[in-house]
């Protein structure tokens, strides 16, 4: 699989690509990891996608099989559905099977527009295959292995005439089929009609996760950087948008002594207002929501453990801790209000780093504080003892 950041006519965009040099432009688990990587990367930071086509499908065979092919290659699909980024498709030769629809986002009506050469074949399968086991019964009739192989010969060549590019294209599958040639007029052509968004400066959105639990992305395709993410819940699908980011503070979580830290929350200027402020400033102290953007999804923990890691301490819940490495990665404080200035809030003692997304900002108000005597156990006191 080959993946590559362009421009065309000056426009920078991403490129994926079947590589029919290795493993006839087959993708295999390796590949599909490589491109929904890449999808993602795009999507983070606003570049449209062109995919130029090419795969005779998915790999098949024990061997790759073994490799987990199924859940690697619905990366795929995971990662194409949740694209905010224009994509494009142009069929350079073979479109057949899954693996076709995995180069197009999920189907040939997924993209923003998908063109094919005058080359372009179309498929549910190998088309050989397809013969040999939709059209089995009529060859094992005809006894002559002559006219066995002739028939089946006149199968395939119908059968590759009903997929040549016009044919698919005449019965609407795809959008058109271009000259070659035209290729790079039709593509800024199809980038220029799009309307662009506001800049906005980091993406405050990624594409949603496509590891699954307990699964660790190798270390060098771990981005070092911030993620810019919004928080997506599979389950219920709920999509929550940062109102804005940590700005200054500490850049690494070095120790606990939070309490001198001083940061300021920029909100998206794109979505809210100095009015959006007003009033705050007569608080002295906010709650403060923000994600844990940089806890790999692979450690987040959904059962019990020891508090950072202490043999002397007992087993609890994730939902009896405050850590990091918790389901949907959300930390709460509440730290003082510093001041207020148009679409800034600076305040201290908020225990989170340089680039962290911020979910919400609260007044905190006696009515809100614990009522009654508060409990805990004796390792919680340990724990805070120097946090601040």
């Amino acid at each position: 699989m080959i993946t590559a950041l362009a421009r065309i006519e000056g426009m920078p965009v991403g490129v994926v690509g079947n590589n029919p040099n290795h493993l006839a432009g087959a993708i295999d688990s390796d590949g599909a990891d490589k491109v929904a990587r890449f999808l993602q990367l795009c999507d983070a930071f606003d570049l449209p996608v062109i995919s130029l086509c090419d795969t005779p499908g998915m790999m098949v065979g024990p061997d790759v099989e073994a490799t987990a092919l199924v859940r690697h290659c619905s990366r795929l699909f995971v990662t194409g559905a949740n694209l905010t980024v224009p994509y494009l498709t142009v069929v350079t030769r073979k479109a057949y099977g899954l693996g076709a629809q995995a180069m197009m986002g999920g189907s040939t009506k997924a993209p923003l527009a998908t063109v094919a050469w005058p080359t372009g074949e179309f498929g549910g399968m190998g088309l050989e295959g397809a013969v040999r086991l939709g059209y089995r019964n009529e060859l094992e009739a005809v006894a002559d292995p002559d006219e066995r192989e002739a028939l089946f010969q006149q199968m395939v060549d119908r059968m590759y005439q009903h997929g040549k590019a016009l044919n698919t294209a005449s019965h609407f599958e795809i959008d058109d089929v271009i000259d070659p040639a035209d290729t790079r007029r039709w593509l800024s052509t199809l980038l220029r009609s799009v309307p662009r968004r506001a800049a906005v400066g980091p993406r405050a959105r990624r594409s949603v996760p496509t590891s699954t639990p307990g699964e660790r992305e190798p270390h060098h395709c771990r981005d070092p950087r911030p993620r810019r993410g919004v928080v997506v819940a599979l389950s219920a699908m709920i999509e929550l948008q940062p109102i804005g980011f940590v700005r200054g503070g500490r850049a690494e979580p070095i120790d606990d002594n939070w309490d001198a830290e001083t940061c300021v929350i920029e909100l998206d200027a794109t979505r809210f207002t100095p009015d959006s402020l007003v009033g705050l400033d007569a608080f002295s102290h906010v709650d403060v929501v923000y994600q844990f953007d940089r806890v790999d999804e692979a450690d987040v923990v959904l059962t019990a453990r020891r508090p950072r890691g202490r043999a002397d301490w007992p087993m609890v819940g994730i939902f009896a801790q405050r850590g990091r490495v918790r389901p949907n990665r959300l930390g709460v404080t509440t730290c003082r209000l510093v001041g207020v200035e148009r679409l800034a809030v600076t305040v201290r003692g908020l225990d989170a780093i340089d680039g962290t997304p911020v979910l919400d900002i609260k007044p905190f108000m006696r009515g809100f504080a614990p009522r009654g005597e508060v409990v805990e156990p004796s390792w919680a006191g340990e724990i805070m003892a120097e946090y601040w």
